[in-house]
């Protein structure tokens, strides 16, 4: 039966204003977001970084090296998770081997320069790679003061493995690129590394 209530209480569907449901989608690369409402400037306020000398992220060399650093970075931590290693660990034992393998005698101080670490972190590194049987420390035959690193034996097949895995990883990452571009990257990369104060 009516109750005598007024059936205007019922809610009708709520009408949209002018623009209102284009949300406009944040870019940093430089591709274009949702259409503007009818009447509003295109370009007002967008992709603008005061002090920047870049119309878009995207054109910024830096921020581009932090984007495909942060996600090659993500590829090899995933990587390396099946040998239970980080990728700091493995940058550094892969270090000492190629040095080592060379035939000379690795000092963490050469360690940390040659793979252009910081020296904190290289020796907390070493100290919990030293602790967990992963590499071992011996007096330097030239230095009485220094110590040599080197791989504890039985872990080279271990690191042999996750060479692998980094490799395959960097390949799968790089390829999209293109054989002859990979060869420009590293060309590029090699001035960058040498050209830097350490």
């Amino acid at each position: 039966m009516p109750n005598g209530r007024s059936s205007s209480n019922s809610k009708a569907p709520r009408q949209r204003g002018a623009g209102e449901g284009r949300r406009a989608t944040a870019t940093l690369d430089g591709t274009p977001g949702r259409s503007p409402a009818k009447g509003k400037s295109k370009d007002k306020g967008k992709g603008e970084l005061r002090g920047s000398r870049f119309r878009k992220a995207g054109e910024s060399p830096g921020f581009l090296l932090w984007q495909v650093s942060n996600i090659w970075q993500r590829k090899v931590r995933r990587s390396l998770e099946t040998v239970g290693l980080t990728h700091v660990q493995f940058v550094l034992l892969a270090g000492i081997q190629w040095l080592t393998g060379a035939g000379k005698s690795v000092t963490q101080v050469e360690l940390a320069r040659a793979t252009k670490t910081d020296a904190m972190t290289v020796s907390q590194v070493l100290s919990w790679l030293e602790a967990r049987g992963m590499l071992v420390r011996t007096q330097h035959p030239d230095d009485s003061r220094a110590k040599s690193l080197r791989l504890a034996p039985g872990r080279e097949e271990l690191l042999a493995t996750a060479v692998r895995l980094v490799e395959q990883a960097d390949n799968d990452f790089f390829s999209p690129i293109g054989d002859d571009n990979i060869q420009s990257l590293i060309e590029a990369m090699r001035v960058l590394v040498t050209s830097s104060t350490p």
